[in-house]
């Protein structure tokens, strides 16, 4: 929230559920909302970023309208920012880009390997959060906060008739991704 105040949206739209965890993100969002003088709103606007602190269900479905929206009209230019908790892949995939507060980066060797190990086990479900934490062991301190962007990416889209170099690989089903079909990438340095 302290970020998206330096970037200066009229307001931030924000979505939550009545779950003991979105509640208490609600609360820390509005909170630090009013200290930092950013205002809180239901309705989206062209000038507002869009803050979602719920389950994934309601998470998918308002990421879903949101994505609808901003193909008919300027909604949510300031961005469209999702709870950790909310990494996976049906969610983030649900529009273009979507970013996210995280204290590891998915593209690290540990992270992974707990993708691939995902992959493996369950026919290729998308990773989770609270899974990786469980995997790490409560041993493992949280590293610091970086917001990160998850984005549908395709570098070098071909045809199937097309030729291809040799040894180029033509499954986009990469194990370890966190992101089916996409990436995921710092775009802030650490947030303090």
């Amino acid at each position: 929230v302290e970020f998206l105040a330096g970037r200066k949206p009229s307001a931030v739209t924000l979505v939550s559920d009545d779950s003991p965890r979105g509640v208490a993100a609600a609360k820390l969002v509005r909170e630090t909302a009013a200290r930092t003088g950013l205002a809180v709103r239901p309705d989206a606007g062209p000038d507002t970023a869009l803050v979602v602190v719920s389950g994934w269900g309601p998470g998918y479905t308002v990421i879903t309208r949101a994505a609808e929206r901003q193909r008919r009209e300027p909604t949510h230019q300031y961005g469209l920012y999702l709870a950790p908790w909310l990494l996976n892949g049906p969610i983030v995939n649900a529009v273009a880009s979507a970013s996210l507060p995280l204290r590891f980066d998915p593209r690290e060797a540990t992270a992974v390997g707990y993708a691939v190990a995902v992959g493996n086990r369950f026919g290729g479900e998308s990773p989770t959060l609270g899974g990786f934490r469980n995997w790490l062991g409560a041993d493992r301190p949280a590293g610091d906060v970086q917001v990160y962007a998850a984005a549908q990416v395709n570098a070098m889209p071909m045809y199937p008739t097309e030729p291809h170099a040799t040894g180029m690989v033509l499954d986009r089903d990469y194990a370890g991704q966190w992101v089916p079909d996409g990436t995921i990438v710092p775009i802030t340095a650490v947030l303090r």
